[in-house]
């Protein structure tokens, strides 16, 4: 049913009771906290997701255009915990 290779974890809405339980557990200790066999499911995958990318820009004579250096500019990363991933970044100075 789950793969132990990868965090299971708890939707089910705690209460008082159960504050400070762990979310992330194996299902036998998530259903010995209290959580419902139909609020254990697997972790979502982490994502990568590139929001501004604008292209390399020197500064310009009138400067009214700032430069762009590093590329991307703006991301959005979702990790699961103890998960790695790999950004890679461009560099290119400003003439």
């Amino acid at each position: 049913m789950f793969d132990f290779n990868h965090d299971i974890v708890c939707v089910h809405s705690y209460s008082n009771s159960t504050y400070g339980k762990p979310r992330c557990n194996v299902p036998e200790r998530l259903r010995a906290f209290g959580c419902p066999n139909v609020e254990i499911r697997a972790a979502p995958p982490g994502s990568l997701r590139v929001l501004t990318n604008m292209d390399f820009q020197d500064v310009s004579n009138d400067r009214t255009v700032q430069p762009v250096q590093l590329r991307p500019q703006k991301l959005r990363l979702r990790m699961r915990p103890r998960s790695n991933q790999v950004v890679t970044l461009q560099y290119r100075p400003a003439k």
